[in-house]
């Protein structure tokens, strides 16, 4: 298999591009961030840039905790709607606390660690969709290829958040507004959460699509015709019962 049967069929092509989109808005929102964190930090006159850095990356520690606990329970396109949506949410925090003309800075730190938690639990999340909704012999290509379309979007980050440093509300916006479109892409995937279900190991072409719907709607009308004939017979028993 070569990378272009990532875009061969219908179905494969659709999976295949959500996912780098996916991929593309989470790394403009988080690698793009983190990478100006710091220098917000010092914008809004931060005391101790060291404590507080460490106290940012401190967060990862209990999120991922809560990705291994939740991962399966809450599904994984659920835990990256909440988690993405909510570190977008933090981000919009942080940028009116900036917003002040005295910032304020336990709000700023704060909102910053909630956000840098929810990023991480996002990452876990995205990093399981994607393993699972590539087929075993491409997957390798497939994450290859997603990647590579989020460190593209890595330095675009770097080169939008250095034209706008200066402004740091617009920046933790635009940052925010990446992280949206991550919360809602996974409901672009023609397949819904693959917890607990079996993996692809090959491309399914259309027409096996179409043979296994067909083959589905058949079982479907089979099930409906035993439950007629029982209904029917439940009837017939009954009458006779009657008479």
């Amino acid at each position: 298999h070569q990378t272009l049967d990532l875009y061969r069929n219908q179905s494969m092509r659709r999976t295949t591009i959500v996912l780098q989109v996916l991929w593309a808005s989470i790394c403009f929102g988080s690698y793009g961030m983190s990478v100006w964190i710091y220098t917000l930090f010092q914008m809004v006159h931060l005391q101790n840039i060291y404590y507080n850095a460490l106290v940012f990356n401190l967060a990862n520690l209990p999120a991922n905790i809560i990705s291994l606990w939740l991962m399966d329970r809450v599904g994984r396109r659920n835990m990256l709607l909440m988690s993405a949506f909510a570190a977008a949410i933090a981000l919009l925090v942080c940028s009116y606390f900036s917003s002040f003309a005295m910032p304020s800075t336990t709000g700023v730190i704060v909102s910053a660690s909630i956000y840098q938690g929810f990023t991480t639990i996002a990452w876990n999340a995205i990093d399981t969709i994607s393993s699972e909704h590539f087929p075993t012999s491409v997957r390798s290509s497939g994450m290859g290829l997603c990647s590579a379309s989020g460190r593209v979007s890595a330095m675009m980050a770097q080169i939008v958040n250095a034209s706008i440093v200066n402004y740091p509300s617009l920046l933790l916006m635009i940052s925010s507004i990446s992280l949206l479109i991550t919360g809602l892409a996974p409901f672009f995937l023609p397949r819904t959460d693959m917890a607990n279900e079996s993996l692809s190991d090959t491309i399914i072409t259309d027409d096996e699509e179409r043979t296994t719907f067909s083959a589905d709607e058949d079982d479907d009308h089979d099930d409906d015709d035993v439950v007629s004939d029982v209904e029917e017979g439940s009837v017939h028993c009954e009458m006779t019962s009657l008479v």
